[in-house]
């Protein structure tokens, strides 16, 4: 499914759970990919602190290695970030177990306390997501009319003006005379270069 954050999107996928007993062939090769993990667990259920421990160790066989807690890291693995989400913290002694689980695993992962039934600090960690995406968001101007605001460019972060150029259009790349920037760093309607590091929530308007 589709996260909407601000005027972006993230796409989430839900795996069967990871277990020695019956995994799909294809999940490990999904967690490879992704750009970020959350390891989603149940407080209320026995097991949950065993339960983390078998899953990190079956990604360690399979060279996956949650970040950051992955202490001492072999070549040639997969190192991708992971945050603990504790799911159902409106249940009766929700805090009292995440408490426990923060107790054990909490210098290992970044936990998130959430209740996917109510909503609770689901948007605080979308919040996260994009932060720890190292992702910017650039919003397009045409020349005399208002910047695109709900359609931005999703860039990495350190791209460049000429970077944008290759996702607006390749005629941008071979043409670009300059551009002009609104935005944090610059003054507003700032001629720049295609040399131009963006920054989140740049507006850039091109010129050919």
């Amino acid at each position: 499914g589709m996260a909407p954050w601000q005027d972006i999107q993230f796409q989430i996928i839900d795996i069967p759970a990871i277990s020695r007993q019956h995994m799909e062939y294809w999940v490990m090769n999904l967690v490879r990919s992704a750009d970020l993990l959350f390891l989603v667990v149940d407080h209320s259920k026995p097991g949950t602190l065993e339960d983390i421990e078998e899953v990190d160790a079956i990604l360690r066989e399979q060279k996956i290695y949650m970040y950051p807690v992955a202490d001492e890291l072999p070549r040639g693995g997969a190192v991708i970030p992971t945050f603990l989400v504790v799911n159902k913290m409106d249940l009766p002694d929700g805090e009292e177990n995440a408490d426990v689980v923060a107790e054990f695993f909490g210098d290992h992962f970044e936990i998130h306390r959430v209740s996917t039934r109510n909503g609770l600090n689901l948007e605080p960690l979308k919040t996260r997501i994009f932060e720890m995406m190292s992702i910017v968001r650039v919003y397009s101007k045409t020349p005399g009319k208002p910047p695109e605001s709900e359609r931005p460019y999703v860039l990495e972060k350190g791209q460049t003006v000429e970077d944008l150029c290759r996702k607006v259009h390749n005629d941008f790349v071979d043409h670009l005379k300059f551009a002009r920037i609104w935005g944090k760093n610059a003054y507003d309607g700032q001629r720049v270069t295609r040399e131009y590091v963006l920054e989140d929530g740049d507006i850039v308007e091109l010129h050919r």
